[in-house]
């Protein structure tokens, strides 16, 4: 309801997703942005989270010595 928020056009076109639940989003060290990023992955492309997973564990693996 917010004029602010009224004002930004994603909102006005209906184009928004709502976290209802408080975790990490203030959070602003790595770890935070990193769960950040896992939930809106989860949002918007869920069926994609086990292959980003998975190339996220293959590049730690082949970074290690």
């Amino acid at each position: 309801d917010s004029f602010v928020w009224q004002r930004v056009p994603a909102v006005r076109n209906g184009n928004l997703l709502a976290i209802s639940r408080y975790r990490h989003w203030s959070d602003s060290g790595i770890l935070g942005r990193a769960r950040s990023i896992d939930d809106v992955l989860q949002l918007v492309a869920p069926d994609a989270i086990d292959k980003v997973q998975a190339r996220a564990e293959k590049a730690y693996r082949e970074s290690q010595p």
